[in-house]
């Protein structure tokens, strides 16, 4: 089907979820509409696009609040579109930087529109790819959660025979960052929320040892499996699972926050919101009395170093180095199931929508 022609698909934020409440289905919109009806005359520095794929991210979820706690994006408003990372082929262009049948990479504002049309300022972060580059590689695994993943390790100074504990190991971020640790030489334990999600991590070479932390046994077996000997952890669920992490680090231990999912539903326009979360006083204090230390990482510190660490993952991801798993959903009108799936767990790896018409 044309991009110029059949349905238009858009996805809007229909209300805000309730204060500390997790995003549901009905707060999304779907609308309908003809394609003809997006209009051709652009004004300066506009651009026309067919959207191919968006991605829906854990990080997504303060968006849906009135305030987002953080300086670097907006809320989501009622009525509009949502927005994401993503990547379109654009139809018609009067910006100097992208031409027509150029692929446009934005990875945090891409609307969630199959046709729309983007002002400059919609275009703060958007990249044209480059020739031969997957565009939906390019938002998924070796997108932005690749790169949380690859300047993570990074910024944890990892060292060859270290033990790290690695949360939400089969998740977009931890399925790239496991790799990433195995390959410098640390053995890791993975945590995820099932028995076939461990063992799917264990298979793609995620983590040494996975365990599901719904397992009744779970306590004695992170306790057996670390023995107070843990290194680093590297923290993207927060709560009890992190605590009890904390618990297992030996002196000098050192946890590095790349996300906190258990705490993403937390209203965010409270004056005391905070992130990440404090820990509890006892967990906090043996901490301190191991000397360890717990650092903030945040993706966007490390812009400059983009294209250097995407062109390396992209080597190992075309050599089979670096494994880049994705779970797909299609049509653009399931993007705020997939969303709330993914919040729920439901799926493994990175989590991508295929906005593509299906073919009659």
């Amino acid at each position: 089907m044309s991009a110029e022609t059949g349905t238009n698909c858009e996805v809007r934020l229909a209300k805000r979820p309730g204060k500390d409440e997790s995003v549901a289905g009905d707060d999304f919109e779907v609308v309908k509409s003809e394609v003809q009806e997006v209009r051709d005359d652009l004004e300066d520095g506009e651009v026309k696009l067919e959207v191919l794929v968006v991605s829906v991210d854990p990080y997504m979820r303060c968006r849906f609040n009135e305030s987002t706690g953080a300086d670097y994006m907006g809320p989501f408003v009622p009525g509009k579109a949502i927005c994401s990372g993503g990547a379109a082929t654009v139809l018609e262009s009067k910006h100097p930087g992208f031409a027509k049948g150029d692929v446009l990479v934005s990875q945090m504002f891409m609307p969630w529109k199959r046709v729309c049309v983007l002002r400059p300022d919609d275009l703060s972060d958007a990249i044209k790819l480059p020739e031969g580059a997957d565009p939906m590689m390019s938002v998924g695994p070796l997108g932005m959660p690749g790169l949380s993943a690859w300047f993570g390790v990074e910024q944890s100074k990892p060292i060859e025979g270290e033990l790290c504990v690695l949360s939400s190991c089969a998740g977009g971020v931890g399925s790239v960052a496991g790799q990433v640790f195995r390959q410098r030489g640390l053995r890791v334990i993975g945590i995820c929320g099932s028995q076939e999600k461990a063992s799917w991590s264990q298979e793609l070479g995620i983590a040494d040892v996975a365990l599901s932390y719904r397992d009744p046994d779970f306590d004695a077996k992170l306790k057996d499996a670390c023995d107070g000997k843990v290194d680093l952890y590297f923290d993207n669920v927060g709560g009890t699972i992190s605590e009890k992490v904390i618990m297992q680090l030996k002196k000098g231990g050192r946890v590095i926050v790349c996300g906190q999912i258990s705490s993403y539903n937390q209203d965010t326009t409270r004056d005391d919101y905070v992130y990440p979360d404090p820990l509890p006083a006892p967990v906090a204090q043996h901490l301190e009395s191991l000397g360890g230390t717990r650092e903030r990482f945040f993706v966007g510190w490390y812009t400059e170093k983009n294209v250097e660490a995407l062109r390396e993952m992209q080597k190992q991801q075309s050599e089979g180095t670096l494994k880049a798993p994705i779970s797909w959903v299609h049509g653009l009108e399931n993007a705020g199931t997939a969303f709330c799936d993914m919040m729920a767990g439901k799926h493994m790896g990175k989590v991508l929508v295929d906005c593509r018409p299906r073919a009659q």
